[in-house]
């Protein structure tokens, strides 16, 4: 959830009357700074003035890495807050947002939460968002956690896989958005979709 939840609000007033049209997915586990929290507007504000820095090469300080928490307990109240928010009783795809191997060390009791959450009508799929390498290797070891998975490659990486690569068709339950301008757009695609077969044989 971006903004602090704004984001989710806005989205739920546009749900409002079409819920059954919608795909609705939103994330977990990096919490918004406590300025946010108490004041979700300033989010904009906050992106308006990092943008100007950044236009204007200046570097802002204060700005370290988000707060991570990945714990049964955060999922279960961020969930129930996302679902007030979006004013829906349920939410098609919940991601994992932005973990690693370290960060996500243990994930057999957020799987068993999330399968308690699927089973109440809550959240219908999960996934992993963030970073390919990463996504793909917490897939790996907990299968659950990657029905869905919205991948970022790496800007400028190389590299070919072995063996063809596989057709686009096989990437139905991906998403890849890169994180800067690709060179070659055509080998990433293959292979990552190396990678998802290797995930997932057959």
């Amino acid at each position: 959830c971006y903004g602090a939840g704004l984001a989710e609000r806005e989205l739920g007033h546009f749900a409002s009357g079409r819920r059954s049209a919608l795909v609705l997915a939103t994330k977990f586990g990096i919490s918004p700074s406590h300025l946010a929290a108490l004041l979700p507007a300033g989010a904009y504000l906050n992106a308006a003035a990092g943008a100007a820095l950044k236009a204007l090469r200046l570097r802002r300080f204060g700005s370290g890495a988000p707060h991570r928490d990945y714990s049964v307990a955060t999922l279960r109240h961020s969930v129930e807050s996302s679902l007030r928010r979006l004013r829906t009783d349920y939410v098609d795809i919940l991601h994992v947002h932005a973990p690693t191997v370290e960060t996500l060390a243990s994930t057999e009791p957020l799987v068993q939460a999330m399968e308690g959450l699927r089973r109440a009508g809550k959240v219908r799929h999960f996934g992993l968002s963030g970073d390919a390498l990463q996504c793909l290797a917490i897939a790996r070891g907990s299968p659950a956690l990657g029905e869905v998975l919205q991948i970022e490659l790496p800007a400028g990486a190389q590299g070919q896989p072995d063996g063809p690569p596989l057709p686009r068709e096989a990437a139905i339950g991906s998403w890849e958005f890169p994180a800067a301008r690709v060179p070659s757009p055509q080998w990433p695609l293959a292979w990552i979709l190396a990678a998802l077969q290797r995930l997932v044989p057959g």
